[in-house]
């Protein structure tokens, strides 16, 4: 079930830095939300962008999404689409990784200062590649 505050976050182990501004990668997670009707069916909602690259991402650092409130839409899950270019000799992986909140919205693990996304956060999966070009993985939240 998805939950009502919620937000993604990307690490990069590809071995090389992630350069969002000034270079030529780029790092999306695109969702699309789903939940059943009054009458039982099953109902999409619209893609949303809810992670985009910004700045730049240092091999073995993390970056977060924006916050997403799940409380008027209702959804119970999402179809995700995280997709990875990059430019330089990568071979590694960027991991996936999702987290909640539990008041609403105020804080989440990743806002504590000892925070190890690796063990506080939820993990979904890797993008895995062994050079240049971009990447994508397909997940179930």
């Amino acid at each position: 079930m998805l939950p009502k505050n919620y937000k993604f976050h990307l690490v990069n182990n590809a071995g090389v830095l992630l350069d969002f501004d000034g270079g030529n990668d780029l790092a999306t997670i695109k969702v699309q939300p789903y939940n059943f009707s009054s009458a039982g069916a099953l109902q999409y909602g619209s893609e949303v962008t809810v992670f985009t690259g910004s700045a730049t991402l240092a091999d073995g650092s993390s970056q977060a999404g924006t916050a997403q409130d799940n409380s008027s839409s209702l959804s119970i899950g999402l179809h995700c689409a995280a997709l990875v270019q990059t430019t330089g000799a990568a071979a590694g992986s960027i991991d996936v990784y999702y987290e909640y909140s539990t008041d609403e919205g105020i804080t989440f693990p990743s806002d504590a200062a000892d925070v190890d996304v690796e063990t506080d956060l939820v993990y979904l999966g890797s993008i895995s590649f062994a050079a240049s070009g971009v990447h994508s993985i397909n997940i179930e939240v």
